[in-house]
């Protein structure tokens, strides 16, 4: 078997028959005498060098290879598993920050009726023609602590919201107006919460109503309702009509949340109602004399 070895001076690699074994001769490049090794020569140094890297190539290709499988794993896990449930959780957590947001505009309405013998805020304020000038919202802006109180107190409440003066403040809107899940409520300056208005309701326009109004149950009384940003300004005296509304939640209510909506009731309790809540027995909580039978709502 012919014996494949290389010359010590200049690196030609030579194949030579077995018989020259031991053998010394000249180099067939540089001439100079050099001695065929008893081994075969694909143990030289050179070729264990050679061969070592062709090892090391193999590896990195079969690394590589293992690397682009986990990567393809790890993609394919985080969308059947991983994205789910981040995306659950987030909702979840927007969900508890929107109940949150309602919660703490209830406990400003309720801190305006302690402070107005009683009376909850009307929908509206009105000047002396019986024109609209600011929404609840603006109204109830002492009551939100200190940022709510330096707002209002740069608020002229005798000319209307869009006046340039007031409709300057529109930007500083109190985070709490906007739900963590609508983008356009925050850099638009709009609220998702709302009030339904209507003579049957808590908020007959710009008549106040007090607490001995409500003949119906306070807890299943609606207060404040969740809704998508609808291009109307935090400060605009504009809600929900009750005669105009569908009280379907995916139609004029909710639309921020998946399964439900956040709402706020006049016992200062903040529910989430499931979206398959029909829209007959949302009507029903939103009259404050209807003696509806409406089953208490469940957090």
């Amino acid at each position: 078997m012919p014996i494949h070895f290389s010359c010590p001076y200049c690196g030609e690699t030579t194949l030579v028959d077995d018989p020259f074994a031991g053998h010394t001769g000249p180099c067939v490049n540089c001439g100079r005498l050099v001695t065929v090794p008893s081994a075969r020569a694909g143990y030289s140094f050179r070729a264990a060098v050679q061969g070592v890297r062709r090892g090391n190539y193999q590896l990195a290709i079969i690394g590589g290879l293992l690397v682009i499988g986990f990567g393809i794993a790890f993609f394919a896990f985080y969308q059947a598993v991983g994205k789910p449930a981040l995306l659950a959780a987030n909702q979840a957590a927007a969900k508890r920050t929107c109940a949150n947001n309602l919660r703490k505009i209830g406990q400003a309405i309720l801190a305006y009726q302690a402070a107005n013998n009683g009376n909850f805020p009307p929908a509206y304020s009105v000047d002396a023609a019986g024109k609209p000038l600011h929404s609840w919202r603006v109204l109830i802006l002492p009551y939100l602590g200190s940022e709510g109180q330096l707002l209002h107190q740069q608020i002229n409440l005798n000319e209307p919201w869009d006046a340039p003066q007031n409709l300057s403040l529109a930007a500083q809107m109190p985070r709490l107006f906007a739900s963590p899940l609508d983008q356009n409520a925050r850099t638009l300056h709009e609220s998702n919460y709302v009030v339904i208005t209507g003579p049957k309701t808590m908020f007959p326009d710009a008549a106040s109503r007090n607490m001995t109004d409500i003949k119906d149950d306070p807890a299943s009384t609606l207060l404040v309702v969740e809704v998508e940003s609808n291009g109307k300004s935090w400060m605009e005296p504009v809600d929900l009509v009750g005669n105009q509304i569908d009280f379907q939640i995916g139609g004029d209510l909710g639309g921020n949340h998946s399964n439900g909506a956040n709402v706020l009731f006049a016992d200062g309790e903040v529910r989430f109602l499931p979206d398959n809540t029909s829209a007959a027995d949302i009507e029903a909580m939103s009259t404050v004399a209807g003696h509806e039978g409406v089953e208490r709502p469940r957090h």
